[in-house]
């Protein structure tokens, strides 16, 4: 599938904008991730299915695809929280008892240190995307809607309702809309028991609706009846918690927003080569 843009949209774009796509347009263009139902994929949930709990130095590790970053690795315990996007190198750290978040990359030699107000890097990468269509995920209004077995672990589900379905259609019908906006949306996930603001940090890092269970898939309907999955854990298990997993590497160059993160010499360098003669 292949998107087309006019050079006149792209032109007035910065630098900056052209940095989110160049991270982030492969996972668009892309057919979006599934979970499957097979014994490989059942047995990546088996602690969590289980109820298995974390010893003393072990943690939650996560492995996740997302619309947004691509593969996540993350960490969780009630202790913090540690993801690790092997895309674009960003570290996002959170750690008790404050849970100030840290996010670095050493590709860049730069750390930001948001408040947790102002910490929403999968909104900031979506409006830059809304040029490819991308709606912004995380502000779908979700309402409890039971639970679903999923490959043999119980899920509480989080879903739109038909009122706010038929407000997208009729949105849709008066032209306001594209056919690839949602006009419905379901959030599958699972209680870690740890700090809810854990679950809160992770969300905004996947696009996906602050709800107090750790994301096990959140996608929807689009109004011209495809389907997108925002993002899907495929593995939870426990494992031995990694060294120093919530330090901060010392030496790092202070910087004021999620966007200065990504700009080392190699992403510049990707840029130019992509979008360089675009607007000649």
């Amino acid at each position: 599938m292949a998107i087309l843009v006019k050079v006149s949209v792209l032109a007035p774009i910065n630098i900056l904008l052209a940095g989110f796509l160049c991270f982030s347009l492969a996972s668009v263009v892309a057919a979006p991730p599934r979970a499957t139902v097979s014994a490989s994929h059942k047995a990546g949930f088996a602690d969590l299915i289980s109820g298995r709990k974390p010893g003393p130095n072990q943690v939650w590790k996560l492995q996740q695809h997302g619309i947004v970053f691509g593969d996540l690795d993350v960490y969780l315990s009630k202790s913090g929280l540690r993801t690790e996007c092997s895309r674009s190198g960003i570290i996002v750290i959170a750690r008790a008892p404050r849970f100030d978040v840290v996010a670095y990359n050493m590709r860049a030699n730069a750390v930001w240190k948001p408040t947790l107000e102002k910490f929403a890097p999968a909104d900031i990468m979506l409006k830059s995307l809304t040029l490819a269509g991308l709606p912004a995920s995380s502000k779908f209004p979700l309402v409890a809607s039971g639970s679903k077995e999923v490959n043999g672990l119980l899920c509480q589900t989080y879903s739109t309702t038909e009122g706010w379905t038929k407000q997208q259609i009729d949105l849709f019908q008066g032209k306001r809309f594209s056919d690839r906006f949602p006009r419905k949306a379901e959030f599958l996930g699972a209680d870690l028991h740890v700090p809810i603001v854990v679950y809160h940090i992770l969300e905004k890092i996947d696009g996906v609706p602050l709800i107090p269970l750790v994301p096990l898939n959140y996608g929807y309907v689009c109004l011209g009846n495809s389907k997108t999955t925002v993002v899907v854990t495929n593995n939870c298990r426990i494992v031995e918690a990694p060294k120093d997993w919530l330090k901060v590497p010392e030496g790092l160059k202070a910087v004021s927003s999620f966007q200065a993160l990504n700009m080392d010499k190699a992403a510049e360098s990707g840029i130019n080569e992509l979008f360089g003669g675009l607007d000649k």
